[in-house]
């Protein structure tokens, strides 16, 4: 990346080794220095002079998330008073009909408030399950 385009609002990555940094301000000195000021994913404030020989190293960040529901709302999210739209009623997945199943009481007994994960027996859960 060019000194010249490095801007304060970019997040950057290769200023530190293994973090990506935000610029908070650039202070250009001379033709071939570029004086940042950054911030850390912690919140601490640093700053660093660049030179042609950073340019290299440092390129635009891209910030991407873990996971994207990219996939149809409608599925997820059913029609008012719980109905699936006709659409998504049956599909073909793995070579056999799939359809939704309703569960409404997930749960035996309600979980405690510490409570951060619960794991389910899947085989258990469809019996208990109401077909679509």
């Amino acid at each position: 990346m060019k000194l010249e385009d490095i801007s304060s609002g970019q997040s950057l990555a290769g200023v530190e080794p293994t973090q990506i940094v935000s610029v908070i301000a650039t202070v250009p000195h001379g033709d071939n220095a570029l004086q940042i000021v950054y911030r850390l994913p912690d919140g601490n404030i640093k700053e660093r002079l660049l030179g042609p020989t950073d340019e290299s190293s440092i390129a635009a960040a891209t910030v991407e998330r873990p996971f994207s529901p990219d996939g149809d709302g409608a599925v997820v999210c059913p029609q008012p008073g719980g109905q699936v739209p006709a659409g998504h009623r049956a599909g073909r997945r793995h070579g056999r009909n799939a359809r939704p199943y309703y569960l409404r009481n997930p749960f035996e007994a309600e979980p405690g408030w510490g409570v951060s994960s619960i794991n389910f027996d899947l085989k258990e859960l469809l019996k208990r399950a109401e077909a679509a």
